[in-house]
């Protein structure tokens, strides 16, 4: 520019075309400019670059469980609301092999998005016996448990003074007698 002449009086328009903005990663910035003035001519446009960065986003397992035996649930997860533009999390996450009772870690596994930096907080899963309760509540059952031969026990009394066999299967305990397993 010479003689004191202004951007706003040459009658230059800029535009920036970006490829690929919406992704991680380096993009190119196109410069395509318009000249309106005759007193000026663009010799030159140099390409630019756009950086990308990953949007910080926190993914955190629920903590879930189940009774010994019945097939595992869905893992699922939350976030801090941080997927934009309709983004989604692809794949799963996995938990510590076992099925005994007992407590297991649920792990990001494969769960990801290149365009995020996932930050992820560990879930728990518990694996625990039914309650005698709701074994005994339902029908199939009570015809399984009641159906199993007893063996005699000794009368109760209201005193803890009660004759035990000599076999020692029983112990005695402060809410009654306690059988050993299998009986």
């Amino acid at each position: 520019m010479v003689n004191g002449d202004l951007d706003s009086g040459l009658g230059l328009r800029n535009d920036f075309a970006i490829t690929n903005a919406d992704n991680v990663g380096s993009n190119v910035l196109h410069v395509v400019g318009t000249l309106s003035n005759g007193n000026y001519v663009i010799d030159q446009r140099i390409n630019g670059s756009w950086t990308v960065d990953p949007r910080a986003l926190v993914v955190t397992a629920n903590n879930l469980g189940k009774i010994v035996n019945a097939s595992d649930p869905a893992l699922t997860w939350t976030t801090n609301g941080n997927l934009v533009n309709g983004d989604q999390l692809n794949g799963n996450l996995t938990r510590s092999a076992g099925e005994t009772v007992g407590q297991y870690r649920i792990e990001q596994g494969s769960l990801n998005n290149s365009n995020y930096a996932i930050a992820f907080t560990d879930g728990a899963f518990n694996i625990g016996i039914t309650p005698l309760n709701q074994l005994l509540s339902a029908p199939e059952n009570v015809a399984a448990v009641t159906t199993k031969p007893l063996r005699e026990l000794p009368t109760p009394t209201t005193s803890l003074a009660v004759q035990l066999p000599s076999n020692n299967l029983y112990s005695v305990i402060e809410q009654g007698l306690r059988l050993p397993e299998g009986l």
